[in-house]
């Protein structure tokens, strides 16, 4: 079986995840990758793609979830089962959270899995929404080539 490299996108709403993954599936598969997106639980995929883009990676339910061991724990079981690259989306615009609560809360959210990926040395990049030909060149070096 082929391994699979699972490309883990983290960005809370208004990073523009989805327009930032629908061009790195594009770009991959035009350049001949069998390159697969999946908006949750991807096993079905690994195997038989070189490539799956994660739209909500497992690690971000221990993020909404971290006061649950038995979930956050289980999250990360499944995580390392996987060869995994992860990616948290900055954003390139400063907010005033005092007046848009959705914001403020994403925000933390995506403090919380910064902290979970730290926590576990789980080696990740910080990186802006249009840095995707970045993305391209590390995912390329993590499928070894």
């Amino acid at each position: 079986m082929k391994e699979t490299l699972v490309v883990n996108i983290y960005g809370g709403e208004t990073v523009k995840r989805t327009t930032l993954i629908n061009k790195l599936h594009t770009i991959l598969n035009e350049q001949g990758y069998n390159c697969k997106v999946s908006t949750a639980f991807y096993r079905d995929l690994i195997g038989k793609s070189d490539i799956v883009l994660v739209h909500r990676p497992i690690l971000l339910t221990s993020a909404y979830n971290i006061d649950d061991k038995d979930t956050y724990d289980l999250c990360l079981e499944v995580y390392n089962q996987c060869k995994n690259l992860d990616f948290i989306l900055s954003r390139d615009i400063l907010y005033d959270c005092k007046g848009n609560i959705k914001v403020a809360e994403e925000l933390e959210i995506d403090n919380i899995v910064e902290k979970i990926l730290d926590d576990n040395k789980i080696n990740h990049y910080k990186i802006c929404n249009y840095e995707e030909s970045n993305m391209i060149n590390l995912i390329k070096y993590n499928l070894g080539e």
